[in-house]
C-alpha cells in the first residue's frame, strides 16, 4: 500500500498494495492517518499478520468477512478484504489467539452475514462472541489490534460494499502506546460483557492475557459510547459525544491564528441528526464569529431522510440539523456521490461514510460513531450504538484531514443535494432523486444473503407498489419464496424508479433507516 507521506513523521510506506508497518517506538504512539478504503483494509490484514505465535489478535466488527463475499475487484481495498479470513486462519494454524466481538445484528433477525462469518471463524478456531443485542441497537464498533503493538480504528465496515466501490472512509493506525491501549480501553471491555452474557460459549474460550495497565500517551485518547450494563456504571458511557462537545467548546474560544488566519472546524459526516452537537456549532460560531465551520455530509442521507415516512411530513432530524445550521450562516455541502460508478465497483452505490471532526490541524476526533442520536446519546432509557472513537492531537495527522476536507470541498461536493447524489453531473440536477438506491444498497449488504426480515418486507412493499413493475411482482408475492437469485432483477427496476415512501405502511419501520 502507498501511504502519501502528508507530511507525517514515522511512515513507512511501499509502491505495491501490501501495507508496511512502521516500527513499533519505544516509548508513545507512531500514528499513521489512513484516507481511503486502498489504505485502510491492506492495513487491518497488515495488522492481523503482525501476531507472532503464542501471540493473539482482537477484533470488534459491526459487520465480518465471510467466505462468500465474491471475488475481489481487483482494488487494493478489495484483495485485502478478500485475504482477512484466510489470514485469519493461517495465523490460527501458526498458534495466535483470535478473539473476535461481532455485532447480534444477524442473530436477531433470523440470521446472515455475521452468523455466517460467526460459524466459518469458529470452525477455523476463532474465539468469537456475539455483542448481548439486549443492551444496544448495534455493536457498530470497527477495531483491530494485535499483541505485537498495533491497532486499527475506522469509519469502514468490513464488507464488500466497503471495500469494492469509493464511498469515504477514513481511519488511523496506531503503533506502540495507543494500540496497546486500545486493546484495553476499546476491544477488553466488548470481550469481558459479552463473555460474562454468553458464558456457555466463553467458558470454552481462554481468558484474553493482555497486560491490563495503561501506557501513558499524550496523542491518543480512546472514546466509548457503551450501555451502562456493560461499564457497570450508574449511566450510559458517552465519551464520544463529549469528546465532540469539548472540542467544538475549544473552538469557540480560539484565537486568530498567528498568521492571522481565522480558526476553522471542518467535518465530514455520513449523517448529521444530534441536535445537542448541532446546537453547540451554532453557539461556537455565535461566541466566536471568526470561526470557519464548514460540513461535508451524505446528500442520499439527506435526502432519504427529507421522504422518509416516519417524519409524518415533517423534517427528518437531519434535514432540521441542515436547515438550523444553514440559517445560522454555518456552510454545508453534499459529497459528489456516483450511485452506479462505472467498472467492477459498479455493483454498490456509492455513499459518504466519514465520520469525523477536525479542529485547526492540531486534533481530530474518528472512528466508528456517526453525528447521530443513536452513536451519541444515552441515559435515556432507550438503547444506542455500540461505538469505539479515538481523539488525537498530534499536527500532523490533523493536517491529512484539513488537505482532505479542502480538497473534498472544493472538488467533491456541491450545495445541490440531488446533483452531488448523482456524482456532480449537472446533467443530473434536473432528474428526480432516487432513493432506491440506498434501499436496495442496504438490502443487498444486510438483508440480500439470507430471509432475515428484509426480504419480506421488501417483497410486501414491492406488492404494495406493483405498478410500478408489475411483471417483478408475480414471481415475488410471497415472503417464503424470496431468494437473492430473484433480488438482481428486481434491484434494477427499483433503481431505475423514483420510489415515493410517502404515507408508506411498510417502510414506517426504522429498520429501514440502514445503519451502515
Amino acid at each position: 500500500m502507498n501511504i502519501p507521506n502528508s507530511g507525517q513523521s514515522n511512515v513507512n510506506s511501499s509502491p505495491n498494495t501490501n501495507c508496511n508497518l512502521p516500527a513499533v517506538p519505544a516509548n508513545g504512539t507512531t500514528i499513521q492517518p489512513l484516507m481511503n478504503a486502498d489504505q485502510i483494509f491492506p492495513a487491518e490484514l497488515a495488522v492481523i499478520n503482525s501476531a507472532k505465535p503464542g501471540g493473539s489478535i482482537y477484533m470488534s466488527q459491526y459487520t465480518l468477512p465471510t467466505p462468500t463475499d465474491g471475488p475481489s475487484v481487483g482494488t487494493p481495498a478489495s484483495n485485502a478484504q478478500r485475504d482477512i479470513l484466510s489470514a485469519i486462519a493461517k495465523q490460527i494454524k501458526n498458534h495466535v489467539n483470535v478473539y473476535v466481538v461481532a455485532d447480534n445484528e444477524a442473530q436477531k433477525n433470523g440470521g446472515t452475514r455475521n452468523s455466517a462469518a460467526i460459524q466459518w471463524l469458529k470452525q477455523q478456531g476463532a474465539y468469537i462472541l456475539p455483542y448481548p443485542a439486549q443492551y444496544v441497537t448495534i455493536n457498530h464498533t470497527k477495531f483491530i489490534g494485535s499483541s505485537s503493538g498495533y491497532a486499527v480504528v475506522t469509519s469502514a465496515n468490513e464488507s464488500p460494499h466497503m471495500a469494492d466501490s469509493p464511498d469515504n472512509n477514513t481511519g488511523f493506525l496506531f503503533a506502540g502506546a495507543a494500540a496497546h491501549n486500545g486493546i484495553v480501553q476499546a476491544f477488553l471491555p466488548q470481550w469481558n460483557f459479552s463473555a460474562q452474557q454468553d458464558p456457555t460459549d466463553a467458558s470454552n474460550y481462554p481468558t484474553p492475557t493482555i497486560n491490563n495497565k495503561l501506557i501513558p500517551d499524550s496523542k491518543v485518547t480512546w472514546l466509548n459510547t457503551a450501555p451502562a450494563a456493560e461499564t457497570g456504571a450508574a449511566q450510559d458511557q458517552t465519551q464520544i459525544k463529549q469528546a465532540y462537545m469539548n472540542l467544538i467548546q475549544k473552538a469557540a474560544h480560539a484565537p486568530l491564528n498567528p498568521d492571522g488566519t481565522k480558526p476553522y472546524l471542518y467535518l465530514e459526516q455520513w449523517d448529521l441528526s444530534d441536535s445537542d452537537l448541532t446546537n453547540a456549532l451554532i453557539q461556537a460560531k455565535q461566541t466566536n464569529p471568526n470561526l470557519d465551520i464548514k460540513v461535508i455530509i451524505d446528500p442520499d442521507q439527506y435526502l432519504w431522510g427529507e421522504q422518509h415516512p416516519q417524519t409524518n411530513g415533517q423534517p427528518s432530524d437531519i434535514v432540521s440539523s441542515y436547515n438550523t445550521l444553514t440559517q445560522a450562516g454555518i456552510q454545508v455541502r453534499f459529497a459528489n456521490l456516483n450511485p452506479h460508478p462505472p467498472g467492477p465497483e459498479g455493483k454498490w452505490p456509492q455513499i459518504f461514510h466519514d465520520k469525523w471532526i477536525e479542529f485547526n490541524g492540531q486534533e481530530v476526533i474518528n472512528g466508528s460513531g456517526n453525528f447521530s442520536w443513536d452513536s451519541m446519546e444515552g441515559n435515556d432509557g432507550k438503547k444506542h450504538n455500540r461505538e469505539v472513537d479515538v481523539d488525537v492531537v498530534d499536527a500532523n495527522a490533523a493536517q491529512a484531514y484539513t488537505q482532505k476536507f479542502l480538497n473534498d470541498w472544493s472538488n467533491n461536493s456541491s450545495s445541490d443535494p440531488n446533483a452531488a447524489s448523482q456524482g456532480g453531473n449537472a446533467q443530473s440536477a434536473n432528474q428526480a432523486y432516487n432513493p432506491g438506491n440506498r434501499v436496495s444498497n442496504g438490502l443487498e449488504e444486510m438483508g440480500g444473503h439470507s430471509d432475515n426480515g428484509y426480504f419480506p418486507r421488501f417483497h410486501t412493499y414491492l406488492n404494495t407498489v406493483g405498478q410500478l413493475f408489475p411483471s417483478e411482482t408475480a414471481p415475488v408475492s410471497s415472503p417464503s419464496s424470496i431468494s437473492l437469485s430473484q433480488f438482481p432483477s428486481v434491484w434494477s427496476k427499483w433503481n431505475s424508479k423514483d420510489m415515493k415512501f410517502t404515507n408508506d405502511p411498510v417502510l414506517n419501520s426504522s429498520r429501514f433507516k440502514f445503519p451502515f
